[in-house]
């Protein structure tokens, strides 16, 4: 009668799916049974390519997908645990990946089902683009690759982290700028430089 009687746990931890997806707009409560964090996706999702979930693990082969008019991401990718999505480790290879600070903030809203605000820095970044690989836990990912802004270009080789108590973000690693418009990124008022 309703996919939702899909959301048994017995089911769910026994399912195997494989799906060779053509161009398709899908929502959020179409994934709601199998990974019901998406419920909360408003936009349709654009997807292609191939995926495969069994065992509470997902892979994405060629795989497209857009969220928005700002968020496309192109990538092959594995993420375990998603059964629980604070627990899920990420491995993905991410030919193209585009988004903006108010695109990133809607998406991430609209999953926890509350206000997240990134630092109004970020808004000179414009439009944000990444190649190159991510890998580990949602709360501590490493991001591996060149980071393309409006004001500038940044090899990254970074670990990043969420406090899920405070909601606090925070990095360290190595950074290797290209003509980085740092007066742009701060404003006129920084003492740095």
């Amino acid at each position: 009668d309703s996919l939702a009687q899909l959301t048994h746990p017995d089911l769910i931890k026994q399912a195997k799916v494989a799906v060779s997806l053509h161009p398709s707009y899908l929502y959020g409560s179409d994934f709601a049974p199998l990974l019901p964090q998406l419920k909360g996706l408003h936009d349709p999702l654009f997807l292609h390519g191939y995926l495969r979930y069994a065992n509470h693990s997902v892979k994405l082969r060629n795989f497209y997908a857009q969220y928005g008019k700002d968020i496309r991401v192109k990538t092959a990718a594995e993420i375990t645990g998603t059964d629980n999505l604070s627990d899920a480790y990420i491995y993905a290879n991410i030919q193209h990946i585009q988004a903006t600070k108010q695109s990133i903030e809607n998406l991430v809203a609209n999953l926890q089902n509350k206000p997240f605000v990134l630092p109004k820095e970020l808004n000179h970044l414009g439009k944000i683009q990444f190649n190159g690989n991510i890998t580990g836990f949602f709360s501590e990912i490493v991001a591996y690759g060149l980071l393309k802004t409006d004001i500038g270009n940044v090899d990254l080789d970074l670990l990043l982290t969420h406090n899920e108590t405070n909601h606090q973000l925070g990095f360290r690693g190595g950074v290797k700028t290209d003509r980085l418009d740092l007066e742009k990124l701060l404003g006129t008022q920084s003492k740095l430089g």
